[in-house]
């Protein structure tokens, strides 16, 4: 029996949410900080090894990463795991949201696990601020694991209606954090701060993606940056972020979660109006974000980089985003319904599904089923 199912869920499910997934990151954390720790956190990953095949690798936007799977910003907020991820069998990991300045979010609980797998939640960024989160992740700057930032804003900048104040915001993360970085997301997304969700609008995101280029160049050079959008976007919204993607050479995260009441109600009508995303293993929004990355594969002939995230669960849900158009893939929520060793799992299916059909490379699945998935 998988050790993480069989004895941890049990006691973490006598928690609130967000205390059982703050105790398995703080648990990875402590295990890598004395010697055999990551050798114990291995014992938790599929079949008890961290999983390699060739097979698997990948490079995107000059990124090399050795399997298709990476940690989904918002699982470790603060970059203090990112070596016990890496030993379960991810290739990256993408911290944050980091904003400026330390901040709480939003008041507790802000976390429901609505059924196993299927997430609420409403944290509106709680985070230490860039400062600490960049001396957490200075611990990692040559252990050769890729690591993402996802850049956010504090909650009074994410209310201004100057664009300047939010380019500004989101440039001094991305100085703070330049070093430390193997790419960048624009975290403008989230449906749980106020006033957010409008930026993903050209006349917003525009001047934002072209302030973060300007200051990594001021650093040394670009590095590959990413659009996080939500997957409650309409098409000519989505057209809007392509368009200034395809402007900036920029890449696209599809997709964020999602706040449509009926998808929400599945669950019970007392969640319909429930404030916070949904996110995790729903039918209904894996198929708003595989549409997505559909749609984004077609309209630009599948010339903009895609990472796909969205209720990738197995080896099944991770190869019809890879299909629609993405690679590489952000797992967050299978990490709570799955267990430990969903990583492992995924590429080990994966790797099956290759030999089976004899593809030699990841690179040949990438949008090959981008017309299946209509946007009707």
């Amino acid at each position: 029996m998988e050790i993480y199912k069989g004895l941890a869920s049990p006691m973490l499910d006598r928690l609130d949410s967000e205390t059982s997934h703050v105790i398995v990151r703080e648990a990875l954390h402590f295990a890598e900080t004395f010697p055999g720790g990551l050798k114990i956190i291995e014992q938790f990953a599929y079949k008890r090894k961290r999983f390699l095949d060739p097979k698997l690798r990948v490079q995107v936007c000059g990124i090399e990463f050795d399997n298709p799977l990476v940690m989904g910003a918002g699982w470790d907020k603060e970059g203090r795991a990112v070596k016990g991820l890496w030993r379960l069998g991810v290739a990256g990991v993408e911290a944050g949201g980091v904003p400026e300045y330390p901040q709480e979010g939003n008041p507790r609980p802000r976390q429901f696990v609505v059924a196993p797998g299927v997430i609420i939640q409403r944290l509106g960024f709680n985070s230490s601020g860039m400062n600490k989160v960049a001396r957490n992740l200075s611990r990692y700057e040559r252990c050769g694991i890729p690591i993402g930032i996802q850049v956010t804003e504090n909650r009074d900048v994410a209310s201004s209606d100057t664009p300047e104040d939010h380019a500004k915001a989101c440039v001094a993360v991305t100085q703070k954090m330049y070093h430390i970085a193997s790419w960048f997301t624009l975290g403008l997304s989230s449906p749980n701060t106020p006033g957010m969700r409008r930026l993903q609008g050209k006349r917003w995101l525009a001047p934002i993606v072209s302030a973060v280029f300007g200051a990594m160049e001021d650093m040394g050079g670009r590095k590959p940056l990413f659009v996080k959008i939500a997957p409650d976007l309409t098409w000519e919204e989505l057209d809007e972020v392509i368009e200034v993607a395809s402007a900036y050479r920029a890449g696209i995260v599809a997709s964020n979660t999602t706040t449509n009441p009926d998808i929400k109600a599945k669950y019970g009508e007392r969640w319909r109006y429930e404030r916070g995303g949904l996110s995790g293993d729903d039918s209904d929004f894996r198929a708003m974000s595989t549409r997505q990355i559909a749609y984004i594969c077609r309209a630009t002939g599948n010339g903009l980089p895609v990472m796909g995230a969205g209720g990738i669960k197995d080896t099944p849900t991770a190869l019809e985003k890879i299909m629609a158009g993405a690679l590489p893939l952000q797992i967050v929520s299978a990490i709570r319904g799955e267990g430990l060793t969903v990583f492992g799992r995924i590429n080990r299916g994966i790797v099956e599904f290759m030999d089976r059909e004899g593809v030699k490379s990841l690179k040949e699945l990438v949008g090959v089923e981008a017309n299946i998935h209509s946007v009707a």
